[in-house]
């Protein structure tokens, strides 16, 4: 999937299931990024460690740039990784925010 065709599918909704699915991935990113560790992040999830290293780096394969310097030793993420989590933190905000305020209307 092209870079292009990833932003347009969740800007345009066209295909739920593939929103969802991106969204996943960008939660396993922002998890990893948060906990700094795929293996702390993949507790969290109840998952395994190199499932969400399979979606990050189908991620990095659907945005066409690498997000993650993976060595056994340290977890860097690269300038377009650190945008990203800068953009997943304020998405994943926004919901909770949001989220807040479609329980009080009810």
């Amino acid at each position: 999937m092209e870079k292009k065709e990833f932003i347009k599918l969740i800007i345009r909704g066209d295909k739920m299931f593939i929103i969802e699915d991106n969204i996943k991935k960008l939660k396993y990113f922002y998890e990893a990024c948060l906990e700094n560790n795929f293996q702390r992040a993949a507790a969290k999830n109840f998952i395994s460690a190199s499932a969400i290293s399979i979606y990050i780096r189908n991620l990095e394969e659907d945005l066409g740039c690498k997000l993650i310097v993976r060595t056994s030793k340290k977890f860097e993420l690269t300038e377009k990784g650190e945008r990203l989590f800068e953009i997943c933190d304020k998405l994943f905000m926004d919901i909770y925010i949001n989220d807040l305020k479609i329980r009080e209307l009810l």
